[in-house]
Parts: C-alpha cells; sequence; structure tokens
C-alpha cells in the first residue's frame, strides 16, 4: 500500500510542477510559488512513504531530517538531501502565504501583490530540482515504477 501512495504523491508532484510552469508563463507569482511548495511536499512525502510514513503537515522539513536525512546510510547521498532539506526550509509556510492575504508593513496584502519573478523563478528552481532527484531516487533506489 504504501508503494501505491508514493507513487500517487509522486503522481500530484508532477501535476503540481506543470501547473507552476504554466502559472510562471501567465505571470501569476505567486501560484508558481504554491505548486512549486506543493510539488517538493508531495515529492518528499512519496519519499517518506517508501519508509513507511505517513504525514498531513505541509512544512516537513523535521520529519524529513528523523526518517531520511538522520540515518548513517544516506552518506553517499547526504550533499543531495541537505540540498533538498534546504528547499524544504525555504518553503516553509509558503503553502499560506502563498494562497491567503497577509498583513505586511501594517498593510494588509494578497500573495499577488507580494510575490515577484525572482521569487517565483527561484521557487520554480527549487522544486524542480527536488522533483528531478526524488524521482531518480525513487526508481534506482526503490524501483518505483514511474514512467515520466
Amino acid at each position: 500500500m504504501f508503494r501505491d501512495f508514493a507513487l500517487a504523491f509522486w503522481k500530484t508532484a508532477r501535476d503540481d510542477i506543470g501547473r507552476a510552469e504554466d502559472a510562471m508563463g501567465e505571470k501569476a507569482y505567486s501560484y508558481v510559488v504554491f505548486h512549486s511548495q506543493q510539488c517538493v511536499e508531495k515529492a518528499v512525502k512519496a519519499l517518506l512513504e517508501m519508509k513507511e510514513i505517513f504525514s498531513r503537515d505541509h512544512d516537513i522539513s523535521d520529519i524529513f531530517t528523523l526518517y531520511i536525512l538522520k540515518p548513517e546510510k544516506v552518506e553517499n547521498q547526504r550533499k543531495i538531501f541537505y540540498d533538498i532539506l534546504d528547499s524544504l526550509e525555504w518553503f516553509k509556510g509558503k503553502w499560506s502565504a502563498s494562497r491567503y492575504p497577509f498583513i505586511k508593513g501594517g498593510k494588509v496584502v494578497t500573495p499577488s501583490e507580494d510575490f515577484t519573478e525572482i521569487e517565483a523563478s527561484l521557487a520554480l528552481s527549487r522544486a524542480r530540482f527536488v522533483f528531478s532527484e526524488i524521482t531518480s531516487l525513487l526508481k534506482k533506489e526503490y524501483m518505483l515504477d514511474i514512467i515520466d
């Protein structure tokens, strides 16, 4: 069942990165950030599922650290995992900030008023990296039947 969930999370991550790329073309930067964050979250959750770990949380850097990064057997992948952790930390809270109005500088602003092209480009770049690395890992290490 965990393999099925892992594949389902991977497929939804793939859909999210596609939506992020579409939003970038439309210059809808808050949507780029949101769907990029969702891609990263779901790709990491696919990996966690292979360890039989399920989480409903959006900010999952602690769970990733505990179950993926800390085990000693990942020595050969440690750099990639630290880069993934860095992206998880960067996206922390962005699932909310990219969707809901908030107060900034004493004013109520919408996500579309706040997120810039630079931030959206960085979000999409991070999502592409995480998705690519986790896709590779799911194929090679876990023999998950992924067709890109």
